[in-house]
């Protein structure tokens, strides 16, 4: 049993999560601007791959290289989690899979750099 106080209805959003048909994730990947073409595709097929075989995921699903970033090629990932699944788990247990796949495939994650030029003074 769970008590909610009232001014918690009036004064914010209620959502119950307990009805929804399905938890959607979006997740958000930075690959090296090192990465060629030809990995950025591999890359695409590892996260394709780990979809198909996540039995607490729904079909659908949306999957981009949709950003060439300030820091990193942009990969985006929608998933949908099923209802009554383990959003903890499954999260986890893909997260964990892309980790594991990408770095056996030599695939780099990106983070904040910044390349310094300088010039000599006359």
């Amino acid at each position: 049993m769970l008590i909610v106080p009232n001014h918690h209805f009036t004064d914010n959003i209620v959502e119950n999560v307990s009805s929804e048909p399905s938890r959607k994730v979006v997740l958000k990947l930075g690959l090296t601007y090192d990465t060629s073409p030809d990995n950025m595709r591999n890359a695409m097929n590892i996260l394709n791959e780990i979809h198909a075989s996540e039995p607490d995921l729904l079909e659908n699903k949306w999957l981009s290289f949709n950003e060439f970033g300030d820091f990193s090629l942009g990969l985006t990932f929608i998933y949908y989690i099923k209802a009554g699944g383990d959003i903890g788990a499954v999260q986890s247990r893909i997260n964990l899979s892309i980790l594991e796949r990408f770095n056996i495939a030599g695939l780099s994650f990106a983070f904040p750099t910044q390349t310094i030029f300088t010039e000599e003074l006359k």
